[in-house]
């Protein structure tokens, strides 16, 4: 009987403690939920605006230039797709850094493609305000955070969440 409400997801079996535990979960396909958020939000995903809302993108400071000149000087980082470097109007950009000395670019690259289709736009677009820092390996990181994206949003509907009392928790899980 045990053998069979585990295989029904009814019961959970614990071998290193040898023990079995009722499953407490919501009744929600969760993974196939997050599966067609997924789809829904794909085409029109932006890895690096996400990416800057949860972690700012790092400025660098010269610490030492500063301490012996007394001055603050700095570049600020941007979190940035190829697409979105590319289709900047950088006859514009170069330059008109009023308030910055510079702008580092951290390029996400998800394959091998975009980092050399990255390092070749880095080499025709050399200006003393801009760097590029450019991954040496595909990142990977566009399909983790649509995911995060994604649970979030599911976590915000007040209205789906209070359909089943451990569905909340299990999102945050």
């Amino acid at each position: 009987v045990l053998d069979q409400l585990v295989q029904a997801k009814i019961v959970l079996y614990r071998r290193h403690n040898q023990e079995y535990r009722i499953w407490e979960g919501s009744d929600v396909d969760l993974n196939g939920l997050i599966r067609q958020k997924k789809a829904e939000y794909e085409a029109h995903f932006k890895p690096a605006a996400v990416l800057a809302s949860k972690i700012p993108a790092p400025c660098t400071l010269p610490h030492r230039y500063n301490e012996e000149h007394g001055v603050i000087r700095y570049f600020e980082g941007v979190f940035s797709s190829l697409d979105e470097i590319s289709q900047l109007p950088w006859n514009q950009t170069l330059g008109n850094f009023p308030t910055i000395d510079g702008r580092i670019y951290y390029v996400l690259a998800e394959n091998q493609l975009e980092i050399d289709s990255a390092i070749e736009l880095a080499r025709g677009l050399k200006h003393e305000q801009v760097v590029f820092a450019i991954p040496r390996f595909p990142l990977n990181i566009a399909e983790p955070l649509l995911e995060l994206q994604c649970l979030e949003l599911l976590l915000a509907d007040s209205h789906f969440v209070s359909h089943d009392p451990v569905l909340q928790r299990e999102l945050s899980e």
